[in-house]
């Protein structure tokens, strides 16, 4: 049994450290783009993009073009809803979401 009895602390751990490099995966990719992390899980969430730690770790890690493009969703929503922080970041050149592109045709 690998995790039986005694071992358990040894699981807790294992994944206290699978989370810690999830976490630095994730934040690494974020900045790498131009976006801190706060402000990319906050635009995630805010966009009803559901992903969890260790999905973002992997396509941060592993699909780096699908991670830049969340973090222009990400971005792009915390300007649009001015969050703090979200000053110094750029609109994303070329994006377009469907709520924008609603304001413009309603006009």
């Amino acid at each position: 049994m690998l995790f039986g009895g005694r071992e358990k602390s040894s699981k807790c751990q294992l994944f206290l450290n699978c989370f810690q490099l999830w976490t630095a995966r994730i934040t690494a990719g974020a900045e790498e783009h131009g976006v801190p992390y706060p402000l990319f899980r906050e635009g995630l969430t805010r966009s009803n993009i559901m992903l969890d730690r260790k999905t973002l770790s992997d396509l941060a890690a592993w699909e780096p073009r699908t991670f830049k493009s969340l973090t222009q969703i990400a971005a792009a929503k915390v300007i649009d809803d001015e969050v703090v922080g979200s000053r110094h970041l750029e609109q994303p050149k070329y994006f377009f979401r469907r709520d924008l592109l609603k304001k413009f045709w309603n006009h």
